[in-house]
């Protein structure tokens, strides 16, 4: 029986809010087991995160599946969707009239929805688990509703056009979305994870006010609107956040001392420069090395980053029986290619840490013109923790010998690529939502 003359065609979906539930409970509950009993492996860890990542998200379809039905009678559209694990119905009773279209897109890669568009700019959506259904109930639907595609939206007929009007309501909310990030940073002194979740989500809301709603009411397509293909859009004002530090860098002069530890009854402030210090690390060096564990399977080579620290005292000589709260760490990368064998890794890195410990002592045959405060370095309070001639209040500075000019030209050189880089992730979402017009 062909498509034209069946009374109704059924195929397999699932409940979306019940699969999102499930998924988030399914790694809410094996998140926790993962980090408790592996603590410490972090490379089994991150493998058995996919693996739970990828299982979940199946077993939360398989538990929220269900058969959706679809017919049409006298001018009404109708949907049934039965998910027989959860022993629930749903219906929707649609008139004809107040329907806009139908299309079936690309969610995620290999992913296919239903969308049902009504006239008022609201839709239904209907996840396919099957790419031969999708086909099948394409053919069904076109008997009777019109298929939505780029070239049928009313408002936009070319792509230059809705790029237009793309660009206009993206413009908008990067204005609005940095100078609230601007604001999250000047006045709400968080620790940095909870301000880049408070600058999130700000971002997402005002998306979704500037970006989100004004594009849907102008009848694009679901993808125009969808979280995931505006990813590069709400998420490139957090690079406001960096461009902040930096700016703030820039405008901002070394706080002059005449010896070091007068900075500890300070307030906190981003450069040093001291008239009298004693350095002396051939006395106390401190040093480690990480390797990480960030590299794709596809990268050829692993980074380590070296650590090396040594005190900074006010007056008299460095003594190894003494305590010290300032500390100058400075860190050198290498990378390693990972096809060598494991003996060889651990011989260059052995070897690398060994040359740049010297050159580390070497560099302070000269006086650093000016120091970075990095109070907050993790690494460098862990490296330290336990040290015998480590205090317990430890303020962490990082040498220059640069003048500091330079290194602020460098500064200004970081906030011009970021600033392309927000220009042009936001030139790409307006692509993705002009071709879903």
């Amino acid at each position: 029986m062909s498509a034209e003359f069946e009374p109704q065609k059924t195929i397999k979906t699932f409940l979306n809010d019940y699969h999102l539930i499930f998924f988030i409970l399914t790694i809410a509950i094996l998140a926790p087991f993962s980090f408790y009993f592996l603590k410490g492996n972090s490379e089994l860890i991150a493998f058995l995160a996919v693996c739970f990542g990828f299982g979940a998200y199946y077993f939360s379809g398989w538990i929220a599946s269900a058969e959706t039905t679809f017919s049409e009678e006298s001018g009404e559209f109708q949907i049934k969707q039965y998910a027989k694990n959860l022993n629930i119905t749903r219906n929707y009773n649609i008139n004809l009239s107040d329907i806009r279209g139908f299309s079936i897109d690309d969610v995620t890669r290999g992913n296919k929805a239903l969308f049902i568009y009504l006239n008022n700019t609201e839709y239904f959506k209907f996840s396919i688990r099957k790419v031969k259904e999708s086909e099948e109930i394409s053919a069904y639907l076109s008997t009777f509703i019109n298929q939505l595609s780029k070239d049928t939206n009313p408002n936009f007929k070319s792509f230059f056009r809705a790029y237009l009007f793309a660009l206009k309501k993206v413009s908008t909310f990067l204005i609005f979305a940095i100078i609230i990030t601007v604001l999250i940073i000047h006045y709400l002194p968080f620790h940095s994870s909870t301000l880049f979740v408070i600058c999130l989500i700000s971002n997402i809301v005002t998306w979704m006010l500037t970006v989100r709603n004004p594009v849907k009411k102008m009848y694009f397509r679901f993808g125009a609107f969808y979280f995931f293909s505006n990813i590069f859009i709400y998420l490139s004002p957090l690079l406001a956040i960096i461009i902040y530090r930096k700016v703030l860098e820039i405008s901002t002069e070394p706080l002059k001392l005449s010896k070091p530890h007068e900075l500890i009854s300070k307030p906190t402030h981003l450069f040093y420069k001291f008239d009298t210090t004693v350095i002396n690390p051939n006395k106390i060096q401190v040093s480690t090395y990480s390797i990480s564990k960030n590299s794709s399977s596809k990268d050829r080579f692993f980074k380590i980053t070296h650590y090396f620290a040594t005190p900074m005292a006010s007056v008299d000589s460095i003594r190894i029986n003494a305590k010290y709260n300032l500390w100058l760490v400075k860190t050198f990368d290498q990378k390693i290619r990972k096809n060598l064998n494991q003996q060889l890794k651990s011989n260059l890195i052995q070897d690398f840490h060994l040359r740049y410990k010297r050159k580390f002592d070497s560099l302070f045959n000269q006086r650093p013109k000016f120091y970075v405060q990095d109070f907050q370095n993790s690494t460098a309070h862990l490296l330290l923790a336990g040290n015998a001639n480590a205090a317990e209040n430890k303020y962490i500075l990082i040498p220059h010998w640069e003048q500091i000019e330079i290194y602020k030209n460098g500064l200004q050189k970081d906030v011009f690529y970021f600033i392309l880089a927000i220009i042009a992730l936001n030139f790409l979402g307006c692509i993705f939502i002009a071709i879903n017009r």
